[in-house]
């Protein structure tokens, strides 16, 4: 019995000491037993330590090693757009119109950027002040000035209408310095002694000014029937009957209004 209790001893004191906690009355009553004691006195070495593992692994929470998950694995999904649609469905749909923009020979990389930059942004207003004044309409050629819109018909239009003509006239100004600066590289391959190479440099830069030519006239009709349509009834026929010079509607649009005032 001496042996015995000694090795009760041993195992209550490597046993850890935790708080039980009674959740029902047969517990509570098997814990108040009197033959604990008496199945605790005949317990073995290897049953105390047996126990003593027991309670611990009832504590100390079991962990099972996480299954590897394998990588996932994307399929790719075909996009909607890159599907083939069906020759029925195309015929429905009607046939894709195709840009008329046709494009020639590239240009010099170099004037390309410059030009594609101008377009973009415009130019500074130093840069525009300075083109503008550096090159003079020639004397033979005064039809290339912007036509200014005559006093008379700005006192029958609105101001708005009046800025918009105005806007109007700055493009004609520009596009006149153009044709003007062009007019002084033509008269330069002009003197050109070797004819083959300057009737090939000629032509492109002709072409150009013609254009320019046409964009300018244009801007001169649309000013007047911006003016036209804006005036009234009266007036309309008089202006009508005018054509261009220094001014938008001649330089006579006075005597014009004032004889047909007359008539009236």
């Amino acid at each position: 019995m001496g042996r015995k209790r000694k090795l009760q001893e041993v195992a209550e004191k490597s046993r850890p000491k935790r708080r039980r906690i009674l959740s029902s009355s047969s517990d509570s009553s098997l814990d108040e037993s009197p033959n604990r004691n008496t199945i605790a006195t005949v317990s073995s070495p290897r049953s105390s330590v047996y126990r003593m593992g027991h309670d611990m692994a009832q504590v100390m929470p079991i962990v099972s090693p996480l299954p590897a998950t394998p990588p996932a694995v994307m399929t790719p999904q075909r996009s909607a757009d890159a599907e083939e649609l069906d020759s029925d469905i195309l015929e429905l749909l009607g046939d894709a119109l195709k840009p008329n923009t046709c494009f020639g020979k590239s240009m010099h990389k170099d004037v390309a950027d410059r030009w594609q930059d101008i377009l973009g942004k415009g130019l500074p207003k130093e840069t525009k002040e300075k083109l503008l004044s550096e090159y003079m309409v020639p004397d033979n050629c005064k039809m290339l000035v912007a036509p200014i819109l005559n006093p008379e018909a700005k006192a029958a239009l609105t101001d708005a209408t009046v800025k918009r003509d105005h806007a109007l006239l700055d493009k004609q100004k520009q596009v006149g310095v153009a044709l003007s600066a062009l007019s002084q590289a033509i008269d330069e391959i002009i003197s050109i002694a070797n004819k083959e190479h300057k009737l090939k440099i000629l032509k492109p830069i002709s072409d150009a000014c013609r254009i320019l030519c046409e964009v300018h006239n244009s801007d001169t009709k649309l000013r007047r029937n911006f003016v036209i349509s804006a005036v009234n009834s009266s007036l309309k026929d008089t202006l009508m009957e005018t054509g261009r010079d220094d001014y938008l509607f001649g330089t006579n649009l006075a005597e014009r209004l004032k004889t047909a005032k007359t008539i009236q």
